[in-house]
């Protein structure tokens, strides 16, 4: 078993090796394979990517992402141009074009909220935003529509199913 001070070298050698992070604010700590993430980063983009690298490292279970975002002063947005620029690229994100989904910003925070086809479309809008200039953080809040299935329908798609594997037999 990997002790809570290799598990702490390790993290902290993959983040010095991650060329989207900046290691030098980050502490890492451990205990019990739950990896602790603390100390300031200059974008929400590197904060996602630390928490990722931190999970790739054998003998961690979990993540404590307790990173702070700073931004540097030439990436502060008024939250008016930070929601214009969320509304855009969720607008022109082919995944996402034509969703039911709200942007709300404030002091650089975005909460996503609405209504969305499926799961992946869910992630695909983290995604879109999340290398945002001025992004502090972001609350997912949206919802997965869930398409009803008429009983029939289900029946039959399974029979026809199960006849073709007979055929086949």
């Amino acid at each position: 078993m990997i002790s809570d001070f290799e598990v702490q070298m390790e993290v902290s050698e993959e983040l010095r090796w991650e060329a989207a992070v900046d290691e030098a604010d980050i502490a890492v700590a451990a205990r019990d394979g739950v990896v602790t993430l603390a100390g300031t980063v200059p974008s929400h983009a590197e904060r996602i990517v630390a928490a990722q690298v931190a999970a790739r490292v054998a003998g961690v279970s979990a993540i404590a992402n307790s990173l702070t975002v700073l931004l540097p002063r030439e990436y502060h947005r008024a939250d008016a141009e930070l929601a214009a620029a969320a509304a855009h690229c969720l607008r022109w994100d082919v995944q996402l074009a034509g969703q039911d989904i709200a942007i709300r910003v404030v002091d650089g925070f975005v909460t996503l909220a609405g209504m969305v086809q499926s799961p992946y479309q869910r992630v695909a809008a983290e995604r879109a935003l999340a290398n945002l200039i001025g992004l502090r953080g972001l609350t997912n809040l949206l919802a997965v529509r869930s398409a009803p299935m008429a009983p029939l329908g289900l029946a039959t798609r399974i029979m026809d199913m199960i006849q073709r594997v007979v055929v086949r037999a």
